[in-house]
Order: C-alpha cells, then structure tokens, then sequence
C-alpha cells in the first residue's frame, strides 16, 4: 500500500495491498476499497462505501456522508 503519512485511515477499514491513498485523506470505519484503486488528496469515504477495482477518487471528493441539500 502506498498510504501518505498524513492520511486518516480506521483500523477497521478494509483497503486492499495496492491501494494509493494521498495527503489528508480520511478513511473511515466501514469503508471496503478494493485493488488499483487510486484516492487523492484531502478526500473524505465513510459510512457503508465499498469501492470495486481500479476507481479513482479526485481530489477533495466526499463519498458516503449525506448531501448537503
């Protein structure tokens, strides 16, 4: 895993071998990322979220939290 020393990653978490995770990036509890995946700086996954192969999370994403409407 390639995971930047300023992330936030549950232990909980379930981030597969290949995994790339950028600065300030927060990870939470019940969050499933599988393998080639690819998230940016300062993103936020939490709640239920599972992430197939090979996604790419862009910067300051938020998946997994309710809409601001």
């Amino acid at each position: 895993m390639n995971i930047h020393k300023t992330a936030i990653i549950d232990k909980k978490a379930q981030l597969a071998e290949d995994v790339q995770i950028g600065p300030n990036t927060i990870i939470g509890s019940n969050v499933k990322i599988g393998s080639g995946c690819w998230i940016g700086p300062n993103c936020v996954l939490e709640g239920w979220t599972t992430l197939g192969k090979n996604n790419k999370v862009f910067t300051g994403a938020v998946v997994g939290s309710p809409p601001q409407d």
